[in-house]
């Protein structure tokens, strides 16, 4: 099952910001894995074209209560810009940050069913291209908030829920002219699941849709 995992996690690549589930580390424990996502498509207002995101990360999460978490995550990422205003973007591979918070809001006490609310922003530095309009340099920016309702099934713990999500991608060009342009929608869906492998270690798929499409796996421990 391990393994089946990895192959999975190494054929996916994403920038959107995953909710992460409903799990979260108990107060002064951690929540250490890796994650990878792939931003499949989301669209720009105006018809400025379409956006696609692969990233990876490292990611690192820390109880500050047994209620809330503190989410940090960095690895690196590429933006892919279909049909800009300079034809077709493809944004080498540089350095991707994000950080945020979860917030349990209701439990049960055998803790098999849950809610939670959260906070995630993600940023995407790619490295510059030149064009000929000059050196174009760009970053995705995504703010999101999400709460995800989830009800643990033996080793499955599904979620699903809704999210509200602001995407930004900045651009220069040669340092100047500088224009940010803003996503067509901003409401979507959450659907995804943990699954425990065992009583630590847990592989996390997650899919959103309606704002955008996009997916996230992640292979995480308790510790």
């Amino acid at each position: 099952m391990i393994i089946a995992a990895f192959i999975l996690i190494a054929a996916a690549s994403g920038q959107a910001a995953p909710c992460y589930g409903t799990h979260m580390p108990k107060k002064k424990k951690w929540f250490c894995g890796i994650e990878y996502n792939f931003l499949m498509e989301r669209k720009l207002q105006n018809s400025l074209g379409r956006i696609k995101n692969p990233d990876q990360f490292l990611m690192f999460s820390y109880g500050l209560f047994d209620w809330l978490s503190i989410d940090l995550k960095g690895g690196s990422g590429k933006i892919t810009y279909k049909d800009s205003e300079y034809g077709d973007q493809d944004l080498s591979t540089s350095f991707a940050g994000a950080y945020g918070f979860r917030l349990r809001l209701w439990e049960t006490e055998d803790e098999a069913a849950k809610i939670v609310a959260g906070f995630q922003h993600i940023s995407v530095h790619p490295k510059r291209v030149q064009t000929t309009a000059g050196r174009y340099t760009a970053v995705a920016d995504e703010w999101q908030g999400s709460c995800l309702a989830s009800v643990r099934i033996k080793q499955f713990q599904p979620y699903l829920g809704f999210k509200y999500a602001t995407y930004d991608l900045i651009r220069w060009i040669d340092a100047a002219n500088r224009k940010r342009y803003k996503s067509l929608d901003s409401w979507g869906l959450v659907l995804g699941s943990d699954f425990w492998i065992n009583k630590n270690l847990k592989l996390n798929l997650e899919y959103h849709f309606f704002d955008e499409k996009a997916a996230s796996i992640s292979l995480g421990f308790d510790f």
